[in-house]
């Protein structure tokens, strides 16, 4: 009976070593937070790493890679900090050559614009790498996009007049279009927010003219951008007297500075990581 029952027990240890053996490891799976990139660390810890945090959380068992597309913002990050910065069809080809087999690329750019356009391309061209490769969404693509952005963004509005300092592009205005809309949707909810750029239409300039004709005396500015970086710090609250700060001050309107890029916003990085859940 023992001689039995041990032949059996040795059949089912042989069979579980077998079956443990023969299971196929998990696939090796990343997803590639791109974006333009700042060579300020504090705003890039409460922004850009938040949002990879937040990604890891929500991405259990699967590796959370860091891109940037500005050139110039890696040099200077590899300069001041010794830290080396892939771009994103670096980051690619090295997770390729890492065994990965699943990537998800989620970009953080507002538009779906000439550099969000230039990201997709890249990531397309690197498509045959890997098992699967899919791309997430910009922060403004569809209509509820739009709305969904205005609602997160009112959650770091104070109760008086918001002035919203976007990028903008001057060589390729029509993706200047997105802000427009943007713009229309809080003028359809009467919300005094005004949206400008610092490169091309809507500027500065326009904005100053919308206060003007609402006979706004004061107003907070800040940045409608990822992080708060060079722009936000220089041409937005600079003293400059380009800066937007001099400007509206010049044109007698009380400036109050908000100075945190929107990656700081939960809100706003839910959006992301809604974008990235669509796309995977």
């Amino acid at each position: 009976m023992f001689r039995w029952m041990s032949l059996i027990l040795l059949s089912v240890i042989t069979i579980s070593f077998t079956s443990c053996g023969d299971k196929k490891p998990m696939e090796k799976s990343a997803v590639v937070v791109v974006s333009f990139g700042t060579s300020f660390p504090e705003t890039r810890k409460v922004t850009i790493e938040a949002l990879e945090k937040q990604f890891a959380e929500e991405f259990k068992g699967w590796d959370i890679k860091r891109a940037f597309t500005s050139n110039i913002i890696r040099k200077v990050i590899k300069k001041k900090e010794g830290v080396d910065v892939l771009g994103p069809e670096e980051m690619l080809d090295q997770l390729a050559k890492e065994g990965y087999k699943n990537i998800l690329v989620q970009s953080t750019h507002i538009s779906l614009g000439a550099e969000y356009n230039e990201l997709v391309k890249a990531a397309e061209s690197k498509k045959s790498l890997f098992k699967s490769l899919k791309i997430g969404k910009a922060l403004l693509d569809t209509d509820q996009d739009y709305i969904n952005t205005a609602k997160a963004l009112e959650t770091q509005f104070n109760k008086g007049t918001i002035v919203l300092m976007g990028h903008g592009n001057e060589k390729h205005p029509e993706y200047n279009k997105t802000y427009v809309k943007l713009q229309k949707i809080f003028d359809d909810q009467k919300k005094p927010v005004h949206i400008g750029l610092v490169e091309g239409h809507p500027g500065v300039d326009h904005v100053v003219d919308r206060l003007k004709k609402a006979g706004i005396k004061e107003v907070t500015i800040m940045p409608f951008m990822i992080v708060a970086g060079d722009h936000a710090n220089n041409d937005m609250a600079g003293e400059d007297k380009d800066s937007w700060k001099s400007v509206l001050t010049k044109a007698g309107i009380k400036v109050n500075i908000y100075l945190h890029g929107i990656g700081e916003n939960k809100n706003i990085r839910d959006l992301y990581i809604a974008h990235a859940k669509e796309a995977k």
